[in-house]
């Protein structure tokens, strides 16, 4: 049962992530630091507040639906070699990191900042993965 829902809530996270497209502007998110890489990025279905108001299980099942929404990004013309993607790819797979521990990291890294609980968890979520991933 619980795989059925996991495969379910990936599926969805899936086709949900990649959507990197909106009208909305960064300049509300406290990541307009980076105007060249960030674009312009759809704020995604939760907020880091939400997120961290799941239980611990959906956590993983979200953050399995990031990272392979992230891989699925090239398909949509995102450049698959882009230096944070290829960060976070070699930080993931070759880190052997399951989806509970990125939860983990994501929730560890959201926790101790209220302040961007409003921006969209996919946001904050890649921004946790950037800080936690080694520089290649």
């Amino acid at each position: 049962m619980k795989d059925a829902a996991f495969r379910v809530i990936s599926l969805i996270m899936l086709l949900v992530i990649p959507n990197i497209s909106s009208s909305r502007q960064l300049k509300d998110s406290p990541f307009q630091g980076d105007p060249g890489h960030w674009g312009v990025v759809r704020s995604g279905y939760l907020s880091a507040g939400k997120y961290l108001a799941l239980k611990p299980d959906t956590q993983g099942a979200y953050m399995a639906g990031m990272i392979d929404g992230m891989y699925l990004a090239p398909m949509f013309d995102a450049p698959d070699e882009d230096k944070y993607l290829v960060r976070i790819r070699v930080c993931v797979s070759d880190g052997d990191l399951t989806n509970t521990q990125i939860a983990a990291i994501v929730t560890k890294y959201a926790k101790k900042r209220p302040d961007e609980w409003r921006a969209g968890a996919n946001v904050v979520a890649y921004q946790a993965l950037r800080e936690y991933c080694p520089a290649l």
